[in-house]
């Protein structure tokens, strides 16, 4: 999710209430755009001619307002752990059997070749493996949507040698309906979103590379055509890639967290409505070292706020940290810093402690461990707390429900690894 970004998300846009599920929000403003008829404008467009801000970072104390209660938080117990016969590459949460409790579906790779997992969700926190769905190529990323419009949660699934997205659609209680078409580039990761103007679920590809970015545009039938290549500003990891309306104009842009001389950045690019992503908009240095960013309502508003990881607030300063980027406006955003554990590979956002705020759970890079930062629903942040095992992958999800689940998974681990989550001293 990240892993090729280990987890899609399906959100939604101005009116997400959490990190995973329902759809990114399409540009229902549709206006037109220009085109770009010179070099010399193409390549301002591309590259160099939007505003650099380099963000002022304060490094706060446990949380922006003090406020006592987000210290105390969420904690993790031991995990269960489930065998997966493989490395699980990516992953997506999904209602696969109907019954209204979300599920977990994961691709995963193997020496006797690639299989679609499903475990299915008691509603409590446990899981149990219930079919696996194999797979004639490698399979490189996965996510769960409605892609024919009939209320139930089908999936896709990108592959490489050669590139194709196999879609399964959903027959209700568990059952599937499988498809394949032929793609020009392994997708590395896959987003749901309303990426074209209608109401119909698209997909936004990552090319692996992380050098450009392709729509799967849905026709609310299961077919998905391919667009044009959005080539990206900088080469991008799956977990460094997130859509946002950073304009407010309706119209979902990209906004791509990378290096480049030793600085990371955000840049952010204007979609056109139409699934195509090239005009460069803005660009923000926030640090360091780029993990992973994130996008959500960290502030309590209508969710285009920006959440960075990166190693440090510059080069040399050492300590890894999470720069909060809270919207205030088109393009307008004030920031703060966090010192958190690291290095950090990926990272999710999630009410784990029914409060009502979104807590960031995170992965070590290294597979060691699973930090849990809560947060405060103001755009703070408080203490760091982490549960360490051994085996763990380098991906994140969190399943929802009357207890959540943290789960951890990736290309490191083979297993499956479910933590139950509890309020630190209760």
């Amino acid at each position: 999710m990240p892993a090729s970004r280990p987890v899609s998300r399906v959100l939604g846009l101005g009116l997400l209430s959490r990190p995973v599920s329902r759809v990114l929000g399409l540009g229902l403003l549709s206006r037109p755009v220009s085109r770009v008829l010179g070099l010399g404008l193409l390549l301002c467009d591309l590259l160099a001619c939007a505003p650099t801000i380099r963000t002022p970072l304060k490094q706060a104390l446990p949380s922006v307002t003090g406020d006592s209660a987000v210290t105390a938080g969420p904690c993790l117990g031991e995990p269960a752990r489930i065998d997966l016969g493989g490395p699980a590459v990516s992953g997506a949460l999904a209602d696969l059997d109907g019954n209204g409790v979300e599920d977990l579906a994961l691709a995963v790779t193997g020496s006797g070749g690639g299989a679609a997992v499903f475990l299915l969700h008691d509603g409590q926190g446990g899981l149990k493996q219930s079919m696996r769905v194999p797979i004639p190529q490698t399979p490189t990323a996965l996510a769960a949507g409605d892609f024919n419009d009939d209320g139930l949660d089908d999936l896709a699934i990108g592959a490489a040698d050669p590139p194709a997205l196999h879609v399964l659609l959903a027959r209700g209680r568990g059952e599937f309906i499988a498809g394949a078409t032929p793609l020009r580039a392994a997708p590395a990761a896959l987003w749901v979103a309303k990426l074209d103007g209608n109401d119909s679920v698209d997909l936004l590809a990552l090319d692996q590379g992380g050098k450009a970015v392709r729509a799967l545009l849905g026709d609310g039938h299961g077919e998905l055509t391919e667009g044009k290549r959005s080539g990206l500003p900088v080469a991008a990891q799956p977990a460094a890639l997130t859509l946002v309306d950073a304009d407010r104009d309706r119209i979902l842009d990209l906004a791509v967290l990378g290096d480049s001389r030793r600085e990371a950045s955000i840049t952010l690019v204007r979609g056109d409505g139409r699934g195509n992503f090239s005009k460069t908009i803005q660009r923000r240095v926030v640090g360091s070292g780029a993990r992973a960013l994130l996008g959500a309502p960290l502030a309590g508003d209508d969710g285009h706020d920006l959440l960075a990881l990166v190693d440090s607030a510059g080069p040399g300063a050492g300590s890894p940290v999470a720069a909060v980027l809270v919207n205030n406006g088109p393009l307008e955003y004030s920031a703060v810093g966090y010192f958190v554990p690291g290095p950090l590979g990926d990272a999710t956002l999630a009410d784990l402690d029914l409060d009502g705020d979104l807590d960031l759970v995170t992965a070590a890079a290294d597979g060691s461990a699973v930090p849990v930062v809560p947060g405060d629903g103001r755009g703070g942040f408080g203490q760091a707390r982490s549960r360490g095992t051994a085996g763990l992958g380098t991906a994140v999800v969190v399943l929802d429900g009357a207890r959540p689940t943290v789960l951890s998974f990736g290309p490191g681990s083979q297993q499956l690894h479910a933590f139950a989550v509890t309020r630190c001293g209760g």
